[in-house]
């Protein structure tokens, strides 16, 4: 194991920031790679604080009285496309598309990671990202404090699902319901409807 390695199997970062973290190693840190380490570091590196009341705020008024759909990148989606087109167009829905997805026009989108953000954002409908992306929100932006919306489960901190999971319990959503998170496959083509999702 090496930093390096540590830091590309997370699939969050580009090369850029990656580079940025190993430069941030001290000298006798780099000669015998430290996990705990290289995850705090990974923290601190995403860990942008900011003041998101506003944004919580007006996604709360969004979310109020309403049943949040969260769609994920698993093959159900396509599975279930009918069923999905259903729900999504009752009343009282507000859906969520957990780092994008092409397949069903959603109220919002969320992203926690850089990468995706980068490659999958297309600004369609409003976009809800985390301050570890950008601390600054433009207009049909919601940014969430990166921080306080982590999971404290380690290894698996920053998933998307479980911050925007974190966020809703803080919001007191009354009912979220999940689709497209089909659980993990070791043959990653199982995992995605797309091959861009991956």
């Amino acid at each position: 194991p090496s930093y390096i390695i540590q830091f590309l199997e997370r699939k969050t970062l580009n090369s850029v920031d990656i580079n940025n973290l190993i430069k941030m190693i001290p000298e006798d840190k780099k000669t015998e790679f430290d996990k705990e380490y290289a995850e705090e570091l990974y923290r601190i590196y995403n860990g942008k604080t900011i003041d998101d009341k506003d944004a919580r705020r007006k996604l709360e008024k969004l979310v109020s009285n309403k049943k949040v759909i969260l769609i994920g990148p698993g093959r159900s989606t396509i599975d279930y496309k009918e069923k999905i087109k259903d729900v999504l167009s009752q009343k009282n829905i507000f859906s969520i598309a957990i780092n994008g997805n092409d397949l069903y026009y959603t109220d919002a989108t969320f992203y926690s990671n850089k990468k995706r953000y980068s490659e999958l954002c297309k600004k369609e409908n409003l976009t809800l990202l985390t301050s570890n992306i950008k601390t600054t929100q433009e207009e049909d932006e919601l940014v969430f404090d990166y921080n306080n919306s982590l999971s404290r489960e380690y290894g698996i901190s920053d998933n998307a699902l479980l911050i925007m999971l974190n966020i809703l319990k803080d919001l007191n959503a009354e009912e979220v319901v999940l689709v497209g998170f089909d659980g993990f496959s070791t043959n990653i083509h199982n995992n995605f409807y797309s091959e861009d999702k991956m």
